[in-house]
């Protein structure tokens, strides 16, 4: 097991730096989804960039003597014993199972943010977004998988986070959107899309005519 619990540590993530942090912080954002496996992480000694899973397993060693048995006994099963081993497994894992988006991980400073769990930004994509469908549904996507942060700080000096309610004003703004874009879509076709075909008539009889005439 490697001794790095002491140690301050730094994350790169979406090409920004964030830390310094302790492993703990490390490890709570991780547990709970604020940090994924893959995000690159490195301690304040040393320039050696590594995902975080990789630290994690350097850090809490290898799985014990009764994991690593189980996973032999697994291994010497065959055929449907294999499939039935494997679907009790399941079944007995699934009440531990949690969603990392109703776990809170409270921040204290704006710059340990990551980008995509801050208010400012998801405001401006929730705006652009009304004329980028794309970039809304993105919007939402976040604001409904996981928690949005304010600058503003508690009494305990931790940052606000975003009520339940804006998950409802997100699905509103979705549905609104749509409404939007399907009557300018229905306005287009039905005022708009006939005067262009008319033009566009209107040019090829004039190119065929002026060909017609050049021919003779």
């Amino acid at each position: 097991m490697v001794q790095l619990e002491h140690s301050s540590f730094f994350i790169a993530r979406s090409g920004r730096t964030h830390g310094p942090l302790t492993w703990s912080e490390v490890n709570s954002y991780l547990s709970y989804g604020s940090l994924k496996p893959t995000d690159l992480v490195c301690t304040e000694d040393s320039k050696d960039w590594r995902p975080v899973i990789e630290w994690k397993r350097a850090i809490e060693g290898d799985p014990d003597e009764e994991a690593a048995a189980a996973a032999l006994a697994e291994s010497e099963l065959s055929g449907w014993k294999l499939c039935l081993h494997k679907l009790q497994s399941a079944m007995r894992r699934k009440p531990a199972t949690h969603t990392p988006r109703r776990r809170i991980v409270r921040f204290r400073e704006w710059e340990h943010v990551p980008e995509d769990q801050r208010s400012t930004l998801i405001l401006r994509d929730l705006f652009l977004g009304f004329f980028f469908p794309p970039r809304l549904w993105r919007a939402c996507t976040h604001v409904f998988s996981q928690h949005i942060f304010r600058k503003a700080k508690d009494e305990a000096g931790y940052l606000k986070i975003w009520p339940q309610g804006m998950e409802t004003f997100c699905t509103v703004l979705i549905i609104i959107n749509a409404l939007c874009w399907l009557t300018l879509i229905a306005t287009f076709n039905e005022h708009i899309l006939p005067h262009l075909r008319l033009a566009f008539d209107f040019v090829m009889e004039s190119v065929q005519t002026r060909l017609n005439e050049a021919g003779r």
